[in-house]
């Protein structure tokens, strides 16, 4: 066969596929569908918050804090992964340029290639998934603490700032990972073949259009080296170099050791992008799963917000203050805590003193002739029951959570919410009030309350072993709360005397702070102070009804105005938004007008529970209930129903939706036995005290818990037989963690002057180091360093709220609010601000980013986002069915369309677009239908013919897909660990360490007979292991080339490729990295850092060679502002966060920040310049090459490309086999088939 000629082989190459554009359109839909999802879900969720308060609440005064306690830390997370993100990615960054550089994918060199050179893959694949699994933390941490706020306004700040830190960790974890993984190099193969001719080093020289192995990519054809020298040719073919690329998107890493050549790079054919299609479709299709997961946790938030009630400060019907805290916790399955309520100007008294109650001083009080009792709860609830008969059942239908049984001897209150049992005996033989004598769950755990003979609370005792010792004054009070095996005290009360009453002034506890008040001469509460800046007043009328709080920092500076003959009252928020608000005569709310004019309605039984509510627009909620009160069904405004069914404790037996089937069973303790859902189920079994000791999933694989006699979680082990054990102090803290290869981490909760809340103070590695921790007066974080001394600083205002951020190398991240405690701007060293708008209600309606950009969203009656306006003008509409859901989007020249069935599922999504500026309809250009089983998982997806099937096992995973091409199987173990994939003939098996990392991973061929009967000469396999150091951190790897069994005589039964040795220092940074042959260290890399981490120098020796070394110097804000490598000084430009120089090119872009041209401009050569134009929606649509080339590109309804055309030609391309079209099939998020179509027709 003759020998292609160099032109030949370049014009074969230039032809090839890649999935580049394919693989950006899929990220882009990936992006703006997850975009989409997380701001509908945060504006749903936020507004179900608000209208649930408003339903909820008996003094309905803070609905519009409810939404602020809601939505505020969901803002100030997105700001703060935005922000960490960010910084993240910088830091990713400047990871791989210094200590991770000996691992860093090969940037271009002078240095030749040649066969058997090395070429890696980076891990862009294995950094999106991480980073994805970062903002995952993130939305797991925002919704967590969002529902931990409680709603009252110290709650809401401190969860607002809470959020923002956690977002910006998070998504600092996330940019990180994601920077570091597309750029961390993993050997996949070598150069196979060069020229037949020319040699370096007595090897061939590899050339453009050469091929290469590579087991990322291991088809036909091969894989051929697509970069190369624009003015050095080796057989009229351009001379590849170390750091040149491949049409698979791998790099050649190795070069030639004692031959340079020059430094220009032309790129001679198509290279794939750094993900696969179908590693990126996972990738986007993952981005938007985490979207609706988020969305999914949201609403799961705002159900748990509901769930916990409403208490905001004022009562905005009667006028007054409510506060409630928790002064110690004991996390018990059955827990022991101490929560007191200020109760207004009810002079109601306990433990605590005057208007004050606590849930140790409850009691039931009988009237005169015994035929009624009144229980007064924790909370000031006082609801009355009959008792002309014993033994008693009942209940107050107006507090249907709580049932009186028993006797007046020993009298119960069993509260269904909680599932426990409030236990109360006489003060003394016959005496009208029982006290509280014990707290029982229904799995025999149980708290005894001890009394001596005055009737004084002395000991509180906890079956799971804690005891405690109570101090009372001569009242009765409270003033000490002691722990009764050492004598530390946890609860310090003072109080001052007005008369003959006892007022609370001062409370100090070990584990949650000190709180300080003052009283009006009338005895209301009229401040409140912490030991940090939190400093909050209120004033009062006549009336004793509050008028205004306020603090010195204009946080909650809100008015309230009363008209008690309307029954209306008028809330002023600190930023002057309105919320009127009107009441029955009880003092329940019935009507609601938002800051924006929106009403709400609701409309209540005859035992003040809602059953109508009507929210603005006219839509209409039916809610049913029982005898007790329970919800027994909801309606929507659309006729979609929810059903419940409970036990006689309460306790949800089955529930039932348009959507879903689901039954409960308990035992006899009425812990969770059984669970089925849409006919999956799951078996629970418990210890005798109630905690959870095995689950059985419904694939039969099961998880254990054990646990110690106080109830402290000792041990974890997973469906795959791999234990963790822990260990926990007397408080129930965790102390300690070891894995099951025997790794040990270690937490300590040192109090001191810098701890005063007994939080966590060091926690020790497994090599010794040591990461510590001090906070402020308040027991938040002030500064955290690191075990090798790199020390970061926090500065909190009021209300615990995060002002400031400074890191060791003097950057500033500074955070403002408005009165709303809403966070408005984040501001960075270089007066570079990021800010958040809001309208009245509350809701976000613009940001600027880092660079001014402008996003304006505009919202419909509801809230929900209807439009939303870009920085270049052009505006996203949103339209939605009777349900809710997302019919159309609609760009300035595209329209997405989604179809949907009757359980919500998306069934089909198509495309619209206008062809030219003169049509006035427009035409469909894509359509995908979408098919679900009945559990509803994806099982086919179907695109102009061409179908993908997926298969699930029993616990939900993805086993196997099916096409018109093949299929493909994954394997798991028991946990859900990957420990094989096959494909078309071919396996990868990976094997772990008992704790669950990877240790090897190994490729075979289904079928070796086959396969050594092909390869006569090469029976030898790819094989990877490695090793990890005390702390689980790699500490060596290796890869190399295994005998099959059977195979020739001649294959050695193991070729190692050489090995690569790791050393870290105890703040796990990377300081050393050896690369070894079989005999030898090659290279060894040292490296150092500054004191926030960052790499300021790296050292390389090299066995044969001269040493080579680099120094980095950073701006304020961490990007490398300059690098010297072996001398050679290079600057990097920014302006407004976009580099716009970089190295030889020049970048620009439009006023969305998509790159709109680049310029490359070599010293001695003529510019080379790029340009891109962008659709509605962000995608590629067209790119003009240097070469004078013109490509177009069309998409689906999830940005995957369908085509691409050649509209323009570069003039050297002018033959009739040149590739003018390719139409591209789909199924699911997978490229299935591509249609080439060449200038001949």
């Amino acid at each position: 066969m003759t020998e292609k000629s160099a032109q030949e082989k370049l014009a074969e190459l230039d032809q090839r596929d890649s999935n580049a554009e394919t693989v950006e359109n899929i990220a882009t839909t990936g992006h703006v569908a997850s975009v989409g999802i997380t701001v509908v879900s945060m504006v749903g969720a936020t507004a179900k918050v608000g209208l649930a308060a408003a339903a909820a609440k008996t003094c309905a005064a803070g609905i519009a804090k409810a939404v602020a306690g809601f939505g505020g830390p969901l803002v100030a997370g997105m700001a703060g992964g935005m922000l960490g993100g960010w910084l993240g990615t910088k830091a990713g960054d400047w990871f791989m340029d210094t200590w991770g550089k000996d691992h860093a994918v090969s940037g271009p060199t002078d240095i030749p290639a040649c066969v058997g050179h090395h070429i890696v893959h980076n891990n862009s694949f294995l950094g999106a998934i991480g980073g994805l699994i970062g903002g995952l933390i993130v939305g797991i941490a925002v919704g967590a603490l969002v529902v931990a706020t409680g709603g009252a306004a110290l709650g809401v700040l401190a969860a607002t700032v809470a959020a923002g830190a956690g977002g910006l960790a998070g998504g600092f974890v996330g940019g990180a990972a994601m920077a570091i993984g597309s750029r961390w190099a993993s050997d996949t193969g070598e150069i196979h073949e060069g020229s037949p001719n020319v040699t370096f080093e007595g090897k061939a020289v590899a050339r453009v259009t050469d091929p290469v192995i590579c087991s990322d990519d291991p088809g036909e054809p091969l894989p051929q080296i697509a970069e190369g020298s624009k003015i050095i040719s080796v057989n009229s073919l351009p001379l590849a170099r170390k750091g040149h690329k491949i049409t698979c998107s791998a790099v050649i890493q190795d070069g030639c050791k004692t031959i340079t050549a020059d430094k220009t790079t032309g790129q001679y054919g198509p290279i794939n992008a750094d993900m696969s299609v179908t590693e990126q479709s996972i990738v986007s299709g993952l981005e938007v799963l985490t979207a609706l997961w988020g969305a999914k946790q949201l609403n799961r938030a705002a159900n748990e917000r509901i769930s916990q009630g409403f208490s905001d400060p004022v009562d905005a019907g009667t006028g007054e203050y409510l506060d409630y805290r928790t002064d110690f916790h004991w996390p018990h399955i059955l827990p022991l805590t101490l929560k007191r309520a200020y109760t207004g100007r009810h002079t109601v008294s306990g433990f605590l003193g005057t208007r004050w109650l606590c849930n140790w001083s409850q009691y039931l009080e009988f009237d005169s002739d015994g035929q009624n009792v009144t229980y007064f709860d924790a909370e000031g609830l006082c609801p009355a029951y009959a008792t002309v008969q014993e033994p008693y059942n009942c209940r107050n239908l107006l507090v249907p959570h709580y049932r009186l049984t028993g006797n007046r001897r020993r009298a119960v209150i069993f509260d269904e919410h909680t599932q426990q049992g409030y236990i109360f005996t006489p003060v003394s033989p016959g005496a009208r009030r029982l006290r509280l004598s014990a707290i029982k769950d229904r799995n025999r755990n149980e708290i005894r309350f001890l009394y001596n003979g005055v009737g004084h609370l002395t000991n509180v005792e906890h079956s799971g072993g804690l005891h405690l010792r109570v101090m009372c004054g001569p009242a009765g009070l409270i003033y000490r709360v002691s722990d009764e095996a050492d004598g530390s005290e946890l609860v310090r009360y003072d109080y001052t005397h007005h008369g003959d009453e006892w007022w609370l002034c001062d409370a100090q506890t070990r584990f949650n702070g000190t709180l300080h008040y003052t009283y009006t001469e009338q005895g209301w509460l009229n401040s409140w102070r912490d030991n940090g800046p939190t400093h909050f007043h209120l004033r009062y009328d006549d009336e004793g009804r509050v008028v205004a709080t306020g603090t010195e920092e204009g946080l909650y500076n809100d008015t309230f105005r009363y008209f008690p003959a309307e029954r209306k009252t008028e809330y002023t928020d600190a930023t002057g938004a309105v919320t009127t608000l009107w009441f029955d005569e009880t003092w329940l709310l019935i009507k609601q007008r938002d800051p924006l004019g929106r009403i709400t309605e609701w409309v209540r039984d005859e035992y003040d529970h809602p059953v109508s509510i009507r929210q603005p627009g006219g839509r209409v909620t039916q809610i049913k209930r029982d005898y007790a009160g329970r919800i027994l069904s909801e309606t929507d405004a659309d006729g979609r129903k929810r059903k419940w069914q409970r036990d006689a404790f309460g306790q949800i037996t089955a529930y039932r939706d348009h959507r879903t089937t689901a039954a409960y069973r308990y035992n006899s303790e009425g812990n969770l036995v059984h669970r089925e859902v849409n006919d999956q189920k799951w078996q629970y079994r418990y210890t005798e005290d109630g905690q959870i000791k095995e689950v059985i999933y419904p694939d039969g694989s099961r998880e254990q818990w054990a646990y110690n006699a106080q109830g402290s979680l000792t041990a974890h082990t997973d469906a795959a037989g791999r234990t963790t054990h822990y260990a926990e102090d007397r408080w129930l803290r965790l102390t300690g963690v070891t894995d099951a290869e025997g790794r040990s981490t270690h937490w300590q909760y040192r109090p001191g002057e810098s701890n005063p809340h007994e939080k966590v103070s060091a926690v020790i590695r497994a090599d010794g180091g040591a990461e510590t921790f001090r906070y402020d007066g308040e027991g938040k974080i002030a500064v955290h360093t690191g075990a090798m001394g790199q020390t970061t600083r926090y500065r909190h205002g009021a209300f615990d709220l995060l002002r400031e951020v400074e890191d060791a190398g003097g950057q500033r991240i500074v955070c403002d609010y408005d009165g709303a405690a809403r966070l408005t701007q984040l501001t960075r060293s270089g007066n570079q601000r990021w800010r958040l708008y809001y309208d009245a209600a509350g809701q976000l309606a613009g940001e600027d980013d880092w660079s001014g950009r402008r996003t304006v969203y505009r919202r419909d009656e509801q809230g929900r986002l209807a439009e939303k306006v870009r920085p270049d003008g052009s505006v996203w509409r949103y339209a939605r069915d009777e349900f809710g859901r997302v019919t159309t989007i609609t760009g300035e020249r595209q329209q997405l369309r989604y179809g949907w069935d009757r359980y919500d599922r998306m069934v089909s999504a198509e495309v619209y677009e206008f062809s030219d500026a003169t049509q006035k309809d427009y035409t469909l250009t894509s359509r995908i239908t979408l098919e679900w089983d009945d559990r509803h998982r994806l099982v086919a997806e179907e695109q102009d013919g061409q179908r993908t099937e997926y298969r699930y096992d029993e616990a939900g995973r993805l086993t196997g897909t099916k096409t018109a091409d093949g299929e493909t199987q994954r394997e798991y173990d028991a946990s859900g660990v990957l420990t094989a994939y096959r494909s078309n003939g071919h396996r990868m098996e990976f094997g772990h360490t008992r704790p669950g990392q990877e240790r090897s991973r190994r490729y075979r061929p289904e079928d070796e007979e086959s396969w050594l009967a092909q390869t006569p000469l090469n029976h030898a396999v790819y094989i990877q292991e490695q090793g990890h150091d005390v702390c689980g951190r790699t500490a060596w790897q290796r890869a190399g080339a295994e005998r099959l069994a059977g195979s020739h005589e001649s294959v050695a039964s193991w070729r190692p490729l050489g090995e690569h040795r790791y050393a870290w220092d105890k703040s796990g940074r990377l300081t050393g990295h050896e690369v070894w042959s079989k005999t030898r260290s090659e290279q060894e890399t040292r490296y150092s850092y500054d004191n926030r981490d960052q790499i300021t120098s790296v050292l390389r020796l090299n066995a044969d060679g001269p040493a080579q070394e680099e120094r980095y110097r950073y701006t304020v804000n961490e990007q490398i502002a300059e690098s010297r490598i072996n001398g050679i000084l290079s600057q990097h430009d920014y302006r407004n966060e976009c580099v716009t120089q970089a190295g030889d090119s020049r970048y620009e872009y439009d006023a969305c920040g998509r790159v709109i041209k680049r310029t490359e401009q070599k010293r001695g050569f003529r510019p080379q310049e790029w340009r891109y134009r962008w659709d509605d929606f962000d995608r590629l649509r067209e790119v003009r090459t240097p070469d004078g080339e013109v490509w177009q590109y069309r998409y689906d309804a999830f940005g995957r490309r369908t085509a691409k055309r050649n509209i323009i030609r570069a003039a050297w391309k002018q033959n009739h086999h040149t590739v003018s079209e390719v139409r591209y099939q789909w199924l699911g998020m997978a490229l299935s088939a591509s249609e080439k179509r060449y200038a001949d027709g």
